[in-house]
């Protein structure tokens, strides 16, 4: 038996080993590597506007940590993933006059025209600018921007200050999702226009020159689960701008604190309808809602500590940031995400005489796990990890699925998994594997029978 346990470990240990490069990329398909001493051996736009015309639909564009000094834009297409390595990939923008006109093709350091389905994650951008007066002039220089796009998404960059414009700028376009993000643009943090049916969430965002997010003639926005600040030096006037015809504007759970006197949510030039402010929290907030229908709101409390909020569900970092609350794309309970790869969670395996009811190992002997309860589907997105058995064991084969499950770290790591399934060629009991488990790495999740 030890024996057995100890091939089945090393099988294990020997797929990790193989598989994590490409799985921390989350990548599914080729990944084109690019920076210093890669195939694409460089740090200009040049060099990785290279790679993205050699990717295809589902293919990973990656820069290594460096600096990517860029004079102009890196342009998208569509089924792709940009990424880096976390705040050590940094997109730098040379000059001022850098992709800077309002013209679609030159107009920020990252476009997304016409695109469907792409991916930005783990970089880090930064300018000349060296001032708020530098920043908040004109429609170009913005870091990232899309225009007709549809199904993308902006998750854990970093926008340093100073910048010259927005952070993210998304035009005419559907389905996009912003998250996990320290944003500290020059003008919009995030400005959604003329969009549908989007979302920003888990986002820390410090409001400077003009607002933190702007939804301008927008319609099913949610803005929910973030946090947003500013100081005096910074300039702005607002943390939310809800602007023109824009319809539906869901503004739930967030922190918004010490503004610097700052308005949390206000109207522009507002002649739309739909704004709902709910389940929030304001401290040291000038005129905290002054656009909208309100309710659940708590303003000025006792407690202002962020951590405290956080632990109870609201703002950037708590337990409910990744859940689906109103328009953005949804994924069913019995779905896990990881990368570019949906996988389905079994909900049931056969034998109505035993159930699931516990998240942690337990002791003795006995029949394998023959049933996912409703706890598991309920709280499989906010899991570490776990290892299912989705199959009873026989005379010749176990099967197991590994669903690993991002737990929340620091926003500069990158830990990504996919699905594996590893059989062996005897029978095993699912106790037996649970323990063989805990030696590869007692920080997962275990389920036992």
């Amino acid at each position: 038996m030890k024996r057995n346990k100890g091939i089945v470990l090393i099988i294990i240990m020997m797929f990790t080993l193989q598989c994590v490069p490409l799985t921390m990329l989350g990548a599914s398909g080729t990944v084109y590597h690019v920076g210093p001493g890669q195939k694409y051996n460089g740090t200009t736009q040049t060099v990785i506007n290279q790679a993205i015309s050699a990717a295809k639909a589902g293919d990973t564009v990656y820069l290594h940590a460096a600096t990517y000094n860029i004079s102009g834009p890196i342009m998208l297409k569509s089924g792709i993933t940009l990424r880096g390595d976390g705040d050590s990939t940094v997109i730098h923008s040379t000059g001022a006059n850098v992709c800077n006109s309002e013209n679609e093709t030159n107009c920020a350091y990252v476009i997304g025209n016409d695109v469907s389905n792409v991916t930005i994650s783990y970089l880090r951008f930064t300018s000349t600018a060296s001032q708020k007066n530098d920043g908040g002039h004109g429609n170009g220089r913005n870091c990232i921007e899309f225009r007709r796009a549809s199904n993308c998404t902006v998750h854990h960059v970093t926008f340093s200050r100073w910048l010259w414009n927005d952070g993210v700028r998304i035009r005419n376009s559907k389905k996009m999702t912003i998250h996990s993000s320290r944003i500290n643009a020059a003008h919009d943090g995030v400005c959604f226009f003329n969009t549908t049916d989007s979302r920003i969430y888990n986002c820390d965002i410090m409001v400077q020159i003009n607002n933190g997010v702007r939804t301008d003639g927008s319609v099913n926005i949610e803005i929910d689960h973030n946090n947003f600040s500013s100081t005096p030096e910074l300039g702005g006037w607002c943390c939310i701008q809800v602007q023109n015809a824009a319809k539906n504007i869901n503004i739930h759970h967030n922190i918004i604190h010490d503004t610097a006197g700052k308005t949390g949510v206000a109207p522009y030039s507002f002649s739309g309808s739909g704004v709902t402010v709910h389940d929030n929290v304001f401290w040291n907030c000038s005129s905290p809602i002054k656009v909208g229908s309100s309710a659940n709101n708590t303003i000025d409390p006792s407690d202002r500590n962020i951590k405290n909020w956080v632990a109870k569900g609201y703002g950037c970092g708590s337990s409910s940031s990744s859940a689906n609350n109103n328009v953005a794309p949804t994924t069913s309970p019995t779905t896990v995400k990881t990368g570019p790869t949906t996988v389905k969670a079994p909900v049931k395996v056969s034998s109505p005489k035993t159930s699931y009811k516990s998240l942690t190992p337990q002791s003795g002997s006995g029949n394998a796990l023959t049933k996912i309860g409703s706890n598991l589907v309920k709280n499989f997105a906010t899991r570490e990890k776990s290892s299912v058995l989705t199959k009873s064991p026989n005379s010749s084969t176990t099967n197991v699925i590994n669903y690993f499950e991002l737990k929340k770290i620091p926003r500069t790591i990158s830990k990504t998994w996919t699905p594996t399934i590893i059989t062996t060629n005897k029978a095993r009991t699912y106790q037996n594997l649970a323990k063989t488990y805990r030696y590869v790495n007692p920080v997962w999740q275990r389920f036992a029978r």
